[in-house]
């Protein structure tokens, strides 16, 4: 797994990038507002990184690694919008009202528990679906060749 942490963890970073970069400008340019397209990137490269995991490893990752690579994404994740939520706060004149900032803390201490949470899934759905297609492939080539004789 060591070996493979930061080969997916660069897979990943990229992905995440990109993806964010490309749906930002979709949705400004198509004038879509909407919270939840901020979690596709993540979701889709946590999704690919699960299915990487199978292609280079030929098996879905356990629990632990599992684990692993969830808390990998979410600190690539949390490490490109941090600065990017701090400029955001810190570009308003008026700043945050008072008590706000307690509030705010909370909110994205449960929005980085959920991302882990989130990660793990798709981490792991991802490896499950390149999995079933392999299995799927493995029996069709089985068919023909079964066929050919």
């Amino acid at each position: 797994m060591n070996g493979l942490l930061l080969p997916l963890s660069l897979r990943f970073l990229w992905m995440f990038l990109a993806l964010t970069i490309g749906l930002g400008l979709l949705t400004s340019i198509l004038g879509i507002s909407n919270a939840g397209t901020s979690l596709i990137p993540f979701w889709a490269a946590a999704l690919d990184l699960g299915t990487r995991f199978h292609h280079r490893t030929d098996r879905r990752p356990n629990s632990g690694e599992a684990w692993t690579l969830a808390g990998m994404c979410t600190f690539v994740a949390v490490a490109i919008s941090a600065p990017f939520v701090y400029l955001y706060f810190a570009g308003d004149p008026d700043g945050l009202p008072e008590g706000a900032t307690r509030i705010l803390s909370a909110v994205v201490i449960v929005l980085i528990a959920v991302l882990f949470l989130l990660a793990r899934a798709f981490v792991w759905l991802g490896g499950r679906s390149a999995m079933k297609a392999a299995e799927k492939k493995a029996a069709k080539e089985a068919d023909e060749a079964v066929q050919r004789f």
